[in-house]
């Protein structure tokens, strides 16, 4: 079946009755949710998080340092993403998504990163690595790592 073939009218009945009685394929009722395991590591210059869930690792590690900033942009500081996966056609979607939660969500102010007007400001370079993960945990892991990493970096 092709992602754009619809579901078959078996299929439909399937998932209604299995919402309908609160279970999932796996036995897990709807409100149960996959144990989640975070490990956070805060060093003097970086802060690193590791988050598994089953058999899904993603590991994102926070660094820092003082550069010049932007010419039309004196005042703010600058935010680095890089994101490593196995899967490369998911790098740079994840990047995006990462990207937009960060600045929509207005997670880091980037004019506090400025140190010197036009001269010094921080810039802040995150560093993730999916190690191993399904496709449907990527985002999740990635935006729970990515957070916690940057909760504890300060």
């Amino acid at each position: 079946m092709k992602k754009s073939d619809p579901i078959t009218r078996y299929e439909n009945v399937f998932i209604r009755r299995a919402i309908s009685q609160g279970i999932r394929l796996d036995g897990r009722t709807l409100h149960d949710y996959r144990p989640i395991n975070l490990l956070i590591q805060r060093h003097d210059n970086y802060c690193m998080s590791e988050v598994s869930r089953s058999d899904s690792k993603v590991i994102c590690v926070i660094t820092s340092n003082v550069i010049s900033p932007y010419v039309d942009r004196k005042n703010e500081g600058i935010i680095n993403i890089s994101i490593k996966s196995k899967d490369y056609s998911k790098e740079s979607e994840l990047k995006k998504i990462l990207d937009k939660c960060i600045r929509s969500n207005e997670i880091i102010d980037l004019e506090s990163l400025c140190i010197v007007s036009g001269e010094y400001v921080w810039s802040i370079n995150i560093d993730v690595r999916v190690i191993d993960s399904t496709s449907c945990d990527s985002v999740d892991l990635v935006l729970m790592a990515t957070f916690s990493s940057l909760r504890a970096f300060r």
